[in-house]
């Protein structure tokens, strides 16, 4: 199971996961991507963020584990359910500007969409 190591950190085996199905890869593609466009932007400072935030490597291995989770057992992927959980709860829980959140959920909605796919 992910996270077993504690450090975050995406393995091979995660990535081909073999039970895999709905574009597995491309989401946790995307979602790497999107985790590291986060953290790229807190070097910015108040240019990257109004507020600094502590974004952790366990923000990235919980939203996974979401991904996962709202994957199985599905026929269409739940666009709506994946950018709420990872924009609102996973990292949006830490955000506290309207403005930051805002930019947040923009990005998100960047990254997660049927485009990608």
């Amino acid at each position: 199971a992910f996270g077993t190591s504690g450090l975050g950190e995406i393995t091979e085996r995660i990535y081909r996961k073999e039970d895999s199905n709905l574009g597995w890869r491309r989401l946790l593609f995307s979602l790497c991507l999107f985790n590291a466009v986060i953290h790229e932007r807190k070097k910015y400072d108040a240019l990257g963020w109004n507020l600094p935030y502590e974004f952790t490597s366990s923000d990235l291995e919980v939203a996974i584990l979401n991904l996962e989770i709202l994957l199985q057992g599905e026929t269409e992927i739940p666009w709506t359910a994946l950018r709420y959980l990872i924009g609102e709860v996973v990292y949006g829980g830490r955000v506290t500007d309207y403005w930051d959140r805002r930019c947040l959920n923009g990005m998100l909605v960047r990254f997660y969409r049927p485009a990608i796919m």
